[in-house]
Parts: C-alpha cells; structure tokens; sequence
C-alpha cells in the first residue's frame, strides 16, 4: 500500500481532484497502489477499459477513471477528464511532508563569506567554497560540494554527494540526485606532436528552473559562454550533457542519453534511452528520437526519428519490415535461381537434340537472293 491517505474517503479524493463520484462517495480510503499490487483500501487509475476491468477484478477498493468509460460496478469509481494527472495529484498531497530541516551541520565547512538565506538545510560533511550563495529553503544533503562563486536559487534540493564546480548557476526548485557532477571539464584536445594539448574550458553551466536531474549525471561547462538546461527539462540517471550544449525548455531526456559539444536542442524535445547525439546537431522543438538511435544531422521540428543512423520513423519501420521479410525473400529467391536454372537445362537439351544441319539452314523467308 503506497501513499497512505490516512482517513480519506472517495467523495474527499473527488473533491481534491475535481471529479464526480459513481457510487458510494463514503468509502474510506487509505491508499494509492498500481492496479496488480492494489490491496483493500487503495485507489487505482485506469485511463482504458481494458485496465478499467483489471481495476474492477483488483482487491482495490476504488478506480479512478474517464467519463467515457464510467459503467456501472459495486466498488466506487471517481471520474475525472486525466486520470494519470488526477493519480499524480493525490500522490503530491498524500505522500507526507517531504520538507527538509533547517540549519547548518557542525561537520560541514562552508567559507565565511558565503550567503545563506533563510530555512537553508546544509548537511553532514557539506563544502561550500568562497563567492557562493545559497537561496532561501535550498538543501545541500550529506556529502556535496560546491565549488567557488555558485549560485543555487530558491527550494534547490541537492541530494548526497552532488558536485558542483566553480561558477555554476542552478535555478528554483530544482532536484539534483545524487553522484550528479555539473560544471565538469568539456571534452577537449588538440593534437600536437604525438601528444594531445587539454583544451581548457573557461565557461560555465546555467540550470534553469524546475530542472529535475538524475543520480550520476555529468554536464560539463561550456568551453566558452554556458553550457544551458532550460527550464522544466528531465533528465534521467546517467545522462551526459557536453560543452556548450543548449537544451531547451520542458525536454525529456531518459536514462544513457549522450550528447556531444555544441548540439541545441529544441523546447519539448524527447530522447529516449541511449540514444546518441554527434556535435554541432540542431534538433528542432517536439522532435522525437527513438531508443538506442544514433543521430548526425538536423532533425526538423515535430519530426520523429528511429534508428542508428537516425532517419523518419516511417522509413525506418518500412525498413524494418522488408527486413523482418528477408528470410522468406531469400527462400523464394533461392526457389527461382532453381527454377531458372532448371528451365536453362530443359532449354539446352531442347537445342541438343535439334540436328545441327537444321539449327544451320536459314528458313526460306529469310535467305537472300
């Protein structure tokens, strides 16, 4: 039983989440589960009939669906327009107070001239160097490190063991898990000799607002001007963001994605896992790029892409069928190469057995004067 609603009833939870209730409003409630693990209790959502059934044969004491699929049941269905919105309002109100403390560590060392505003929470074993400034309700949990002249605005939460070079900028309400660095050295060198020069790079990294970054995550500073996160982007764990790349605003990007120094991505940009992205590539807003694809060039705004190299998803699936076809292309291939060689044979023991004299004479219509 996940997210405990205490002693809630169906007709509160309607009420929470804007919807209408068929059945008895006065069922308590006590929980919020997934419809295979759902125990007496707890509510599920179900945004198809089919998992509307599922719901319904559940131990779940209720379902939270549609209008359009509302029936008639002896458990209490709440409906509403999005459920999987509704679900997520319930999870944000019932998941209990998530609020940090306040206060600094004895254990952490934070420089003197660093400013802290108020109900700042800096945990066990913190550094935070000179130049630093940390907003009002931000949290710096065990083990982070903040490197000099950072600013981290306000209800940033860095979770343990978060780094954080020089100069970085991170926005409101953010969430950075843990093992992330941010403001890492781009990847860079420049062959001389027999030898590779380190490029250095003097930039930095700006996370906009409501920036959710996964656990063990690197973007690394620009090598000039700022490496850029806009605002309301996702990224999943273990994302790697190079130098001076710039990723607009409320774009997703899942577990693996690697993407190369100066690529700009769009606003509403989803990548999905692994894919990879080569430098200097402009990917245009809403565009969507399969798993595991590889891509080289621009890709136009709306588009979706699949595959490595990256090509339209029709294409690629077009592809794929010819491909999955293949085996039965060359069985009926290799059937015809047998034929053909067959109908050859029977062709040249037909002209073996004509007379050579009659193969040689012209017929009579075209032999000359």
């Amino acid at each position: 039983m996940n997210g405990q609603l205490g002693a809630w009833t169906v007709g509160r939870v309607a009420e929470l989440v804007g919807g209408t209730v068929v059945g008895d409003a006065s069922t308590a409630v006590s929980g919020l589960d997934g419809i295979d693990t759902a125990e007496a209790g707890d509510l599920v959502f179900a945004e198809s009939s089919r998992y509307l059934e599922a719901g319904l044969k559940s131990r779940a004491t209720g379902v939270i669906t549609t209008p359009e699929l509302a029936i008639s049941s002896e458990k209490p269905i709440v409906l509403v327009d999005q459920p999987r919105l509704a679900f997520l309002k319930l999870l944000e109100a019932f998941a209990g107070n998530t609020h940090h403390e306040t206060g600094v560590d004895p254990s952490a060392v934070v420089h003197p001239d660093v400013v802290l505003g108020a109900g700042v929470y800096i945990g066990p074993l913190v550094s935070v160097e000179s130049g630093s400034y940390i907003a009002d309700g931000a949290a710096l949990m065990a083990g982070v490190h903040v490197g000099k002249g950072c600013t981290i605005d306000e209800d940033t939460t860095l979770f343990p063991n978060v780094v954080l070079y020089a100069g970085v900028t991170i926005g409101k309400r953010c969430l950075i898990h843990a093992g992330t660095v941010i403001g890492s050295d781009g990847f860079g060198y420049v062959p001389v000799g027999a030898s590779l020069k380190k490029v250095p790079h003097i930039g930095t990294v700006r996370i906009e607002d409501d920036v959710e970054i996964g656990a063990n995550c690197c973007i690394d500073r620009a090598k000039t001007a700022e490496t850029v996160i806009g605002a309301g982007t996702k990224l999943d764990n273990l994302v790697h963001v190079a130098h001076n790349v710039k990723i607009g605003k409320s774009c997703l990007l899942v577990s693996q994605v690697g993407i190369a120094g100066s690529t700009t991505l769009g606003h509403g940009v989803i990548l999905a896992g692994q894919v990879g992205v080569a430098d200097h590539v402009n990917i245009g807003d809403g565009a969507q790029v399969g798993a595991q694809s590889g891509i080289r060039y621009d890709i136009p705004a709306g588009a979706a892409y699949f595959g490595s190299p990256a090509v339209p998803l029709t294409r690629r699936m077009k592809e794929i069928s010819i491909r999955n076809k293949l085996p039965e292309t060359l069985k009926e291939f290799r059937q015809m190469q047998k034929r053909i060689a067959e109908l050859e044979s029977q062709v040249e023991r037909l002209l073996n057995s004509i007379p050579a004299e009659q193969v040689s004479e012209e017929p009579d219509s075209l032999a000359g004067d």
